[in-house]
């Protein structure tokens, strides 16, 4: 008898009314709407550019006009863009202690990683604390679904380990060994690089030892090495090359890609199952080449 009266006598809850579940669904029910509307106007501006056969800037949109073949649709790109900078918002929410990763760093082959976090804990324009004005799911909604739903950015975007063209993103992966990347930039016309192409690294991975052993050594037009001679610049040969190969080591994707396009020498890449860094954007075949592994001898 006494556990009975306890069980109906038992005191209110502690902390303010549970909300009831119907009204948290109408809720988020209402934000996804709102958000998918504010898509799909987005939608529609960066299809009616793409469409444009002149590009148009608006006085507000100067900042950077894009052009040249390397885009697939510069237009579309750039309005794109535009949307992404009005409308895009990550939700910043408390978590605690940092983890390791949160010092990511910024001046070696982890630069992109050390890059993003740095500049996503600076809190921009791209961040909010308000998760209403969040493009995308709250995260702690996400966390179950990682695995299904959520879409991956990687430097590593192997199609071969389930990465997904169609909804992952590929970044590129950058090795900056200084915080100011400007003294690699740029360098001579083709006409006055001496070397037809150039690779130093070393011999790990599926497809290098391959390339050492068909090129090193054998070619003074193509400079492979697996390690360069002392008081050799590794950017400096590179700028005095035209074409710069960019094979796989451990994983698909290489620095050297970045390393090349900054020293305006065509990247050669040499990978099995990796999708390039902004395709959906960018032309590859405009501005690098690709070689197959059972090319390599040729």
């Amino acid at each position: 008898m006494a556990y009975e009266n306890a069980l109906s006598s038992s005191p209110p809850p502690l902390g303010p009314t549970p909300q009831p579940v119907m009204n948290i669904t109408r809720k988020v029910d209402y934000q996804l709407e709102r958000l998918e509307a504010e898509l799909k106007r987005s939608r529609i501006a960066i299809r009616e550019a793409a469409q444009q056969k002149n590009h148009t800037i608006h006085i507000e949109d100067e900042d950077y006009v894009p052009n040249g073949p390397i885009y697939r649709n510069a237009n579309a790109f750039h309005r794109s863009y535009l949307e992404m900078e009005k409308k895009f918002k990550i939700y910043i929410y408390p978590e605690g202690e940092p983890p390791l990763f949160h010092d990511g760093p910024c001046q070696s082959i982890y630069s992109m990683e050390g890059r993003f976090i740095h500049d996503i804990q600076k809190k921009n324009r791209f961040t909010t604390n308000d998760p209403e004005k969040a493009h995308g799911p709250h995260v702690s909604w996400a966390i179950p679904y990682l695995t299904k739903n959520s879409i991956r950015v990687l430097c590593n975007a192997n199609s071969s380990e389930r990465f997904n063209p169609s909804k992952d993103v590929s970044l590129p992966e950058i090795n900056l060994k200084t915080p100011d990347p400007y003294g690699i930039i740029g360098g001579p016309s083709p006409s006055h690089r001496p070397t037809l192409a150039f690779f130093a690294g070393g011999m790990h991975g599926p497809i290098r030892p391959g390339l050492l052993k068909h090129w090193k050594g054998k070619d003074d037009d193509m400079k492979v090495y697996e390690y360069l001679p002392k008081h050799v610049s590794y950017y400096d040969i590179m700028k005095k090359s035209k074409f710069c190969l960019c094979p796989s080591g451990y994983e698909v994707a290489s620095p050297r890609i970045v390393e090349a396009i900054y020293a305006e020498c065509v990247p050669v890449i040499i990978s099995d199952h990796y999708v390039l860094p902004f395709s959906d954007v960018l032309d590859w075949k405009a501005f690098s080449v690709e070689v197959s592994m059972a090319d390599i001898p040729n």
